[in-house]
């Protein structure tokens, strides 16, 4: 039906952020299991992303950016090197920083809560917020660690509440 995203776990996404300064919202970090589930909400043309998701063939996956005291961003998000590397981490990190500079809320796509009284559809996580960490994939636990060292509050949204971040988020006014 209508407004019913499709869940299963599918094909790769394949990303490097969509960026429209119009846009009240970035979504930051989204579950990657999920394909079918991007390309429906990355079809409609007001959603901004921030999100990188590197196909496999890109020059960019696998590749490692030194970050600190000669360590790549894996150190950071993994806590050891992956093979697919840390490329996308910095690509992503310019995105939300030009989300941010835009004024823009960032969200966070969580996976989908068995426990109902756990998640609300669209909740205010600020630094130093619990946020249940089983709802996250791998990669997401870095992004959402990396959001609150650096002190950016974001709005927790459950996957299949997609249809509802609120209206407010979406495109700015030509009237404000």
């Amino acid at each position: 039906s209508d407004g019913d995203l499709q869940l299963e776990v599918s094909p790769r996404i394949c990303s490097e952020g969509k960026f429209m300064p119009e846009s009240r919202y970035s979504i930051v970090s989204f579950p990657g299991k999920y394909a079918a589930a991007w390309d429906e909400m990355t079809a409609d043309p007001s959603v901004c992303t921030s999100c990188v998701f590197l196909p496999l063939d890109s020059p960019e996956y696998g590749q490692h950016v030194l970050y600190r005291r000669g360590r790549c961003y894996c150190d950071e998000i993994y806590r050891e090197k992956k093979p697919w590397g840390c490329r996308w981490f910095a690509m992503w990190i310019i995105n939300v920083e030009q989300a941010r500079d835009q004024g823009q809320q960032l969200v966070v796509i969580c996976h989908e809560s068995k426990d109902v009284e756990r998640v609300s559809v669209c909740q205010s996580i600020r630094k130093g917020e619990v946020l249940d960490r089983s709802l996250l994939g791998e990669s997401q636990k870095g992004e959402v660690a990396w959001l609150r060292r650096i002190g950016e509050p974001f709005e927790k949204v459950d996957i299949r509440s997609l249809s509802e971040i609120p209206d407010r988020l979406r495109v700015k006014s030509g009237f404000e």
